[in-house]
């Protein structure tokens, strides 16, 4: 019997659902069978009584046994469960409709119900199997149903006598009326069935075919992701797209738009050796011609008799039918080249077919884009990253005067443009101005910096991250510095914005002194320079001002002890250089505590604030003064031997004695201080030896008295 061929042949429901199906059918079955027993029990007489329940016992019997069988097939190979599962089912209906006819034979035959299952059976494996194993159980089951009505009729077969409330004697025209409906209901039940399982199979098959088709689509994606070299990735997509779309050959070719050329990039299959697109004579189409006019997927299903191609060109061709599939990149959408997917036989396109080559072409189209973006972001990394080396070299110790210049030859370099310059933005006035340029004159330089002050810094760009100018000319943004621009030289510019993590920063403006196409590569490129340059400039910014914000008193403004360090060991540096020598002197405010006691801290914060300012101003620009902790301050006086900075002690004590401090309940009170000075190196060459002897002559200064100054360990004052 062909019954293994034709179910091989036929079924395409996936394993899991047809699982599911079996397992529903069984659980009704037994349903029926709990039903058939119950019913025989009650209604049969004794002598159809046993033969019923043997039957009912026999139908159990078959179910259990099959159950079993279908729970030990998760122990075979996927590729072998479904179609031992199919099988399987197929017998057990097969013995189900023999079931029935004898269960219509021992339930009083022509006047038995049971004749209803068969219809309700198909009904419901017109979900499982397809049409042809369908149609071949519904023939079964009219031919059991009418054959045993025909055997009765001609007397070979007796029934067993019906249920009690069934118990009636039928005229043999009214038998031979019964069996021909219900054999026209089988029949029509089948015809119906059919078209419902045929529907149902033929979506199972083309989501069958889509799902494959998806799978080897996949498959291509996942390959052709592990591949960097792009010649290599054309031929792994030829190869893959012509078992894709089952073709007989797979031609991709590209085209180059600045030569008006054509070149075949990657070749696969018989059917595309003889098609040579790089040859054309004027007046020819080719295909990729016409792929390219239309911009759309062109279905030729005779090479020979087409307007898309030319007769000379088709006879080069070994194929018969071909698929031509634009492609394009995928970020600017223009015309990249086209696949040839050829076919030796004459062959009629489904649109299932077309809409899958459509498909692929997209995807091709998306992985061939994605290789060549993926080369040249390595070539703009490779050259950021020599960049980004040189920046970080130059630019490591973050110092504007360094950083500025780096950054504007570098954008100008980067672009190969012929001028650059950086405009910072002030974040009090929110004005742009230049800070550094290259290849500018002054006068340009003034003219745009004048014009900057009458535009918010924030405004430039209105919320862009760049603006292009390929030809000043064609451009209004460039009337009001036209003639300026043709004075410099200037044809084309491009701005890029420099943002910071909290704002705009300023601008990065390139200039050509040529009109210049700026590509979306330059853009990006500048794009992300100039990114990379404010992000730079903030932390720039962030460590001058942590910097100064570590080396100043935020009180009185004036450097704090870490500045005085760093100050002494410079000059005491500077005097061993120069053999010179240098005075540090150390100030003590007298009762300064009594002034916080009692007017309060604020009070007192204000009299060290006036300190600071008096003694700022009684100094020469070269000294240097700071706060040394509390009401303490340190002076160093460069040049300058012990006699002469005891004069200069003199002075200040002056100038703090005229400061009139003028303290709440009309309290009137004059500043005094008490100085001890050390020199260099005079007294010693170590820096923290200076500060220790002259901290010990302060402290011998105020235990003499007010105002008091000591300039040596002797006991003289001055």
């Amino acid at each position: 019997m062909e019954t293994k061929n034709f179910m091989l042949s036929t079924y395409l429901l996936p394993f899991s659902h047809l699982s599911e199906q079996v397992r529903r059918a069984n659980w009704w079955r037994w349903f029926f069978i709990l039903g058939g027993g119950l019913s025989q029990f009650l209604w049969a007489d004794k002598q159809a009584l046993w033969a019923g329940e043997g039957l009912v016992a026999v139908n159990a019997i078959v179910t259990l046994l099959f159950m079993r069988f279908y729970r030990s097939l998760h122990k075979r190979d996927a590729s072998e469960q479904q179609r031992a599962l199919s099988h399987a089912f197929f017998w057990q209906v097969f013995i189900d409709f023999i079931i029935i006819a004898v269960g219509i034979h021992v339930t009083g035959g022509p006047l038995s119900p049971l004749p209803m299952l068969y219809i309700l059976y198909i009904s419901v494996l017109s979900v499982i199997f397809p049409l042809r194993p369908l149609l071949f159980l519904n023939t079964t089951a009219i031919v059991l149903y009418a054959g045993l009505m025909e055997a009765y009729l001609a007397g070979w077969l007796q029934p067993f006598p019906p249920p009690a409330v069934f118990n009636i004697v039928l005229p043999r025209t009214f038998a031979r009326g019964l069996e021909f409906l219900t054999v026209s209901a089988m029949i029509l039940d089948g015809i119906m069935v059919s078209g419902r399982s045929w529907q149902i199979h033929q979506s199972w098959a083309k989501a069958e075919a889509q799902g494959k088709f998806l799978d080897r689509l996949n498959e291509i994606v996942r390959l052709s992701l592990t591949q960097l070299d792009v010649h290599q990735l054309y031929q792994i997509l030829v190869e893959h797209l012509m078992d894709v779309m089952e073709a007989d050959g797979v031609c991709l070719t590209r085209w180059d738009a600045a030569r008006q050329k054509t070149w075949r990039v990657a070749i696969c299959g018989q059917a595309c050796t003889e098609c040579d697109p790089d040859v054309s004579r004027e007046g020819e189409k080719t295909l990729l011609h016409s792929l390219r006019e239309a911009g759309t997927l062109l279905a030729i299903e005779d090479i020979l008799d087409t307007p898309y191609i030319s007769p000379e060109v088709a006879k080069r061709y070994a194929a018969r039918s071909v698929l031509g599939l634009p492609l394009s990149s995928y970020q600017e959408k223009q015309f990249w080249g086209g696949i040839t997917i050829a076919y030796a036989q004459p062959r009629r396109f489904l649109p299932e077919e077309i809409q899958r080559a459509q498909q692929a072409a997209d995807i091709v189209s998306l992985l061939i884009s994605r290789a060549h973006l993926y080369n040249k972001t390595i070539e703009r990394a490779e050259l950021l990253r020599e960049l980004s080396i040189r920046m970080t070299h130059m630019t490591s110790d973050l110092q504007h005067e360094t950083l500025l210049p780096t950054i504007v030859e570098t954008s100008r370099v980067l672009l190969k443009s012929q001028r650059a310059a950086l405009f910072l933005r002030d974040s009090e006035s929110d004005r742009l101005t230049c800070t550094y340029s290259v290849g500018l004159s002054d006068k340009y330089i003034n003219a745009v910096n004048a014009l900057f002050k009458e535009i918010p810094g924030s405004r430039l760009l209105q919320n862009r991250p760049y603006v292009l100018v390929p030809d000043i000319w064609d451009d209004e943004q460039t009337i009001p510095l036209r003639d300026l621009i043709r004075e410099e030289g200037i044809n084309a510019y491009a701005i890029f914005a420099l943002a910071s993590p909290t704002d705009m920063m300023g601008a990065l403006t390139v200039y050509w002194d040529q009109a210049h196409a700026i590509s979306s590569e330059e853009v990006s490129i500048g794009r992300l320079f100039a990114e990379r340059a404010g992000a730079i400039l903030h932390s720039a910014t962030l460590y001058a001002q942590a910097t100064e914000q570590s080396l100043t008193d935020p009180l009185t403004e004036l450097p704090n002890r870490r500045a005085l360090d760093q100050r002494l060991a410079a000059e005491m540096h500077r005097a061993f250089r120069y053999k010179n020598s240098f005075t540090l002197v150390m100030i003590d405010l007298d009762g300064f505590k009594s002034i916080n006691d009692n007017f309060g801290h604020p009070i007192g914060d204000s009299v060290l604030q006036q300190v600071a300012h008096a003694l700022t101003r009684s100094l020469r620009a070269t000294d240097f003064v700071a706060r040394y902790g509390g009401d303490e301050f340190a002076l160093i006086l460069p040049e300058t031997n012990l006699q002469t900075a005891v004069s200069v002690a003199e002075k200040l004590r002056l100038a703090l004695a005229a400061c009139d401090l003028h303290l709440p309940r009309a309290t009137q009170r004059y500043l005094s201080a008490c100085m001890g000075l050390a020199n260099f190196p005079h007294d010693t060459n170590v820096p923290d030896r200076l500060i220790e002897i002259a901290d010990r002559r302060l402290y011998r200064a105020k235990r003499a008295d007010s105002g008091k100054i000591v300039a040596s360990d002797k006991s003289e004052e001055a």
